[in-house]
């Protein structure tokens, strides 16, 4: 389940007049529930206020939102965030980890694409029972198992990898 996230919104007219945005609360709201709420903050969305930007975010779930997507326009970041309001915590991880090392275009296209479980996080300490699971899916033998060199399978597939900075790595599935 999606923790809270909250962007700091202003307006660049706002801005350079010297006034204060708002924290607004974008968990789980689509693009319309988030102009309702600025509205009612006083923004004039319409008029002087129609360049809103995103000055900061506060984002619970580790998703590193400013590197993918800086001040841009805030329309774009709450409907990318409703997009995955159904995710469940695994599909979170992922989307966290795709975030660190791939760029927008890849992850907003495995959003769109509904591809999300095409990569999977797998823990360094994980990766021995990972790679024997791994061999067991494709039907391989208990002879034939016997051969492997588990060491090395562990690093070709941690090389196939992405590495995340906390020692996890992405996977394609």
């Amino acid at each position: 389940m999606m923790k809270t996230v909250k962007l700091y919104i202003t307006s660049w007219a706002r801005y350079n007049d010297g006034d204060e945005g708002k924290w607004i609360d974008v968990t789980d709201k689509d693009w319309d529930d988030v102009e309702t709420e600025l509205e009612k903050e006083g923004f004039d969305i319409k008029g002087y206020d129609e360049e809103l930007t995103i000055h900061d975010y506060d984002d619970e779930n580790g998703f590193n939102l400013y590197d993918l997507f800086g001040e841009e326009y805030p329309k774009a970041v709450v409907e990318f965030l409703y997009n995955i309001s159904d995710y469940d915590d695994e599909q979170l991880k992922t989307l966290a980890g795709l975030i660190e090392v791939k760029d927008k275009d890849v992850v907003i296209s495995t959003i769109d694409n509904g591809d999300i479980d095409n990569f999977m996080v797998v823990s360094d300490a994980y990766f021995d029972t990972f790679a024997e699971e791994l061999i067991k899916s494709h039907n391989v033998s208990d002879y034939i198992r016997n051969y492997i060199d588990w060491d090395e399978l562990d690093k070709d597939l941690k090389d196939e990898g992405d590495a995340l900075d906390n020692g996890d790595y992405l996977m394609a599935n």
